[in-house]
Order: C-alpha cells, then sequence, then structure tokens
C-alpha cells in the first residue's frame, strides 16, 4: 500500500508548509497515474506559482520553500533530470483549490523512491483537506483521505523560541 509523508514547517511570517510526497510502495510498476487534490477549509493558498519556478532567481522552488507549487520535476524531461510525466490540472477557483494529475504517457510508474508532489503554504491557523488517488487505465485502485493541519510540536517550538528570545531579551535590558 502507498504511503503518504507530510512535512510540515513555518515560514518567517508564522503561515504553514506542508510538504506532500508518496511512496507508491506495492503499486510500483502497477499504476500509470496520481491525482493530487488539495481544499483549504478556510482561506486558499498562499505564494502560489504555477510553474513552481522562482521568478527572483529562475530556479526551482525546493520542497520546504515558503511558495505553493506542484513539482515542476514531475513534467521536466528524464534527460532533464526530470521524471519525464505528463501533467493535467493545476489551481482552480482562484487559488482555492489544487488538483492535478500526473504519470507517463502509455507506460507504468516505475519509481522506487518517495515522489514529491507538491509544497502547500497556508495562512495560521488554516487547515486542509487532501486526497491522493491511484491509477491504472483510468481506474481508480486506491486512495489515501488526509488533513494537512499544524503538528503540535511545531507550534510547542515556536512558542519556545518566543519564550526564550523574550527571556534573553528582558536580561539583556536589566544588565
Amino acid at each position: 500500500m502507498p504511503i503518504v509523508d507530510v512535512q510540515t514547517t513555518v515560514t518567517p511570517e508564522n503561515d504553514l508548509v506542508f510538504v506532500i510526497s508518496v511512496d507508491i510502495g506495492d503499486f510500483n510498476g502497477n499504476i500509470n497515474a496520481i491525482d493530487l487534490r488539495v481544499t483549504p477549509d478556510q482561506e486558499g493558498f498562499l505564494n502560489i506559482s504555477e510553474s513552481g519556478i522562482d521568478i527572483n532567481d529562475a530556479e526551482f522552488f525546493e520542497p520546504g520553500d515558503n511558495a505553493t507549487f506542484i513539482n515542476p520535476l514531475l513534467v521536466l524531461p528524464e534527460t532533464a533530470g526530470g521524471f519525464g510525466f505528463a501533467r493535467v490540472g493545476g489551481f482552480f477557483d482562484d487559488g482555492e483549490e489544487l488538483v492535478f494529475a500526473t504519470g507517463p504517457l502509455g507506460e507504468q510508474i516505475t519509481i522506487n523512491e518517495p515522489i514529491f508532489l507538491s509544497n502547500v503554504v497556508l495562512p495560521r491557523g488554516n487547515t486542509a483537506s487532501a486526497r491522493i488517488g491511484f491509477f491504472d487505465a483510468g481506474i481508480e485502485l486506491a486512495s489515501i483521505d488526509f488533513r494537512l493541519v499544524p503538528e503540535p510540536n511545531t507550534f510547542v517550538l515556536m512558542a519556545m523560541c518566543i519564550l526564550l528570545a523574550g527571556v534573553r531579551l528582558r536580561k539583556s535590558m536589566l544588565s
């Protein structure tokens, strides 16, 4: 069965970055498309990049960067270091929903490592529902529903850093 991995970080503005990857496991060589749907519960995505390229330095965004994007390496040719997949879909309803399907045309997906699918930035306090479907010849073989919610540890660490900074600031003011 496939395994979804979601890593969470916090931006300097305290927004939440979710890095969504999937290990297709036993479906390796048995599916030809992966479908991802992400719908925020309240406000839409932040910092949407349709191309996945940072226009300031003409570089691909990296997983965990402060941008919402679909992994551009999915459609980059294999000769250029990508997967060589086709992709349909993208952002809909003015950034309120991310829906896309990707896979190699006429072939099965044969990858023995996790596939980074998308980077999603949500405003602080927002959550989202998400779903990954696994298809062969247009037939869905399985799907995984999951939620994008902040990890409690992220907020605990952030709160501890703020408290520590406050304590240090107070000590420096007293000296």
